[in-house]
């Protein structure tokens, strides 16, 4: 018999982990993780069940509905998953599950075993309460409700065989597993979702998951709320494997990316910026928006003189958005020599190289205030008319260019 029940649900954002350290599934029409490296997950099919089928729906929560609906796997009782570990996780994992059974309520339903199907020990959902068979119920109990996907994370400490179980990304209960019956053995055991083995057989249930994933690392109670308070928009069914800017020549800047898993992608959009605080978009490319390594490339011809930052933003075909990290350049000026000094307001300093050339007076937001010639070494910057704050001028003569930033104090 079983008493331990369910479910544990641990569910990601995969860019709060680095590339290596997750396997996360995300059910885009495929079984295949958001980690190129990581194995495909298996279909299972016990207790006479068939096929399940991926569908798209609305996934609600106790905290309220995600917009627009969302890609999950539908699977029918007795249809299971396999993740088959090849020491990824042992004794120490975060584990994530964001899911639903068709209905809570009622006898013992798998939700995810350790042991290969060697046993009945597992966790279960059993009456609307989590089970950890064969020790009882944890947590609140009753805690499930008819309709809602819940997020279970399973944390397992192998130096205290201490588990941490959440739900919806607070601390439900706490397990002591010195039998090691919630380890994988060795890294080698596969690790099941929603199938039961042959002891005491299908006690099992249908319903949807729409995001499962594994990592051999401990995560903190703050990153496991961030999941949670991100699950409508954190699972971004495009996968940057890297995003890159580099000088291209004297003057251009080469900026390349790499992606996977690209459904439901729209498009991309570099960004540029002179201070790494404004960014305004320089390039738009359509994703290809299929599955599979795809690379993209984009030459900027038009970077200024000294620091350049940009940025990726990577867009979903229903609006949800993600940034990449920020790529500084450096572009030198062949003609240096230009510098804002203060002395009774910003003056401008110039090499005799900057003679003649045309200054630009920009606000933070890029809107242009002001242009004027250089015609001295030493001329002043007019910004009587203008509010205390940032500003930024840009030189531009021939083939040479530099920004500068201001402060009007």
């Amino acid at each position: 018999m079983k008493q331990l029940q369910l479910i544990i649900i641990l569910v990601f954002f995969t860019l709060i982990h680095s590339f290596a350290q997750v396997h996360d599934y995300s059910f885009n029409n495929n079984f295949s993780s958001n980690n190129i490296t990581a194995p495909h997950l298996v279909e299972v099919l016990t207790c006479g069940a068939t096929n399940g089928a991926f569908v798209s729906e609305q996934v609600t929560t106790t905290d309220g509905s995600c917009s627009p609906s969302s890609n999950t796997f539908a699977f029918n009782a007795g249809n299971g998953l396999q993740y088959n570990n090849a020491g990824f996780i042992s004794d120490t994992y975060t584990i994530h599950i964001f899911f639903k059974f068709s209905t809570y309520g009622g006898s013992y339903a798998r939700v995810i075993d350790f042991l290969n199907s060697s046993s009945d020990a597992g966790v279960y959902i059993l009456g609307n309460c989590l089970n950890f068979y064969p020790n009882g119920n944890v947590g609140t109990c009753p805690y499930f409700v008819d309709g809602n996907y819940y997020l279970i994370t399973m944390v397992r400490d192998g130096a205290t065989n201490q588990i941490k179980i959440y739900a919806n990304g607070i601390l439900f209960s706490t397990y002591d597993d010195s039998g090691n019956v919630y380890a994988s053995n060795a890294g080698t055991t596969p690790v099941l979702f929603f199938r039961d083995d042959n002891v005491v057989g299908c006690e099992v249930r249908g319903g949807n998951v729409r995001y499962i994933s594994l990592s051999p690392t401990l995560n903190t109670d703050a990153e496991i709320l961030s999941v949670y308070n991100n699950i409508c928009t954190g699972i971004l069914p495009i996968k940057l494997n890297f995003f890159s800017a580099i000088k291209s020549g004297n003057s251009d800047v080469k900026v390349q990316w790499q992606t996977t898993s690209e459904i439901n992608a729209s498009h991309y959009e570099v960004e540029h910026s002179i201070d790494g605080v404004t960014f305004l978009p320089v390039a738009k490319l359509a994703a290809v928006n299929k599955q599979g390594i795809q690379n993209y490339e984009f030459l900027d011809k038009t970077a200024s003189k000294g620091l350049n930052y940009y940025r990726l933003k990577l867009i979903e075909t229903g609006g949800k958005f993600t940034y990449s990290q920020i790529q500084k350049v450096s572009i030198a000026a062949s003609a240096n020599g230009a510098k804002i000094i203060y002395s009774y307001g910003p003056r401008l300093s110039v090499s005799p190289n900057w003679i003649n050339a045309t200054a630009t007076l920009f606000s933070t937001s890029m809107q242009l205030l002001s242009t004027f010639k250089v015609t001295n070494s030493v001329q002043q910057i007019h910004l009587e008319n203008f509010s205390r704050g940032i500003y930024f001028l840009r030189l531009k003569k021939e083939n040479d260019e530099i920004t500068m930033k201001i402060l009007k104090q």
